[in-house]
């Protein structure tokens, strides 16, 4: 899909400013799930997680835009306009969630830990285009919504809970999920404080 937008319209790639929704996802605890593994085996089980991962944002028409170790990086409504980008983000995280118990059940002889991820979903202005170099493309996105969700995922970790969603993606999805308002935080690098919502299942 991505492939094809970029042919019909080649000038995305010179970068051009939007609304989006963007995810980070990474596994909690790798480092310590990584240490009751060999290399190869700590490489199957990313791969394994990444495919899990990647099959959730796929079937709800979000772009990957790379997978940063243990961590996969995501977004929607670029370079296709998607008018219910964050619903379908959040659809998504819900997905990739609930894959984890048949990840863990496949390495349960190998490992002793729980395999799960946290999630971080933000929606704001972006831009979009290649973001890697003349030598190597990447499509992808930068600005502070981009940084802004980073930061929500590394929240999930001192928060205890899978997903997290802004005050901005919470405004957009209104009442089609079930949310929790947990508090403001002024997110790490981040000045203005930002409402973080708990999302829970999605409403008929």
């Amino acid at each position: 899909d991505l492939a094809r937008e970029l042919q019909k319209n080649p000038k995305l790639l010179e970068g051009h400013e939007t609304e989006i929704t963007v995810l980070f996802s990474d596994i909690r605890g790798f480092s310590r799930i990584s240490e009751a593994l060999n290399p190869r085996e700590t490489c199957n089980l990313v791969a394994d997680v990444m495919e899990e991962l990647t099959s959730c944002i796929m079937a709800f028409e979000g772009v990957v835009v790379g997978y940063l170790g243990d961590g996969i990086m995501a977004m929607w409504n670029a370079p296709a306009p998607q008018s219910d980008h964050a619903i379908k983000a959040c659809k998504a995280a819900l997905a990739m969630v609930s894959k984890m118990p048949s990840i863990q059940d496949r390495w349960k002889n190998k490992i002793s830990m729980p395999v799960k991820v946290g999630i971080g979903i933000n929606t704001g202005n972006a831009l979009c285009g290649n973001i890697g170099s003349l030598r190597k493309f990447q499509y992808g996105a930068l600005g502070h919504a981009v940084n802004l969700a980073s930061r929500i995922e590394g929240a999930t970790k001192v928060m205890g809970v899978p997903i997290l969603i802004s005050g901005s993606t919470k405004k957009m999805i209104g009442q089609s999920f079930s949310t929790r308002r947990l508090r403001k935080v002024r997110a790490v690098g981040i000045n203005e404080p930002v409402d973080f919502y708990q999302i829970g299942s999605a409403h008929v």
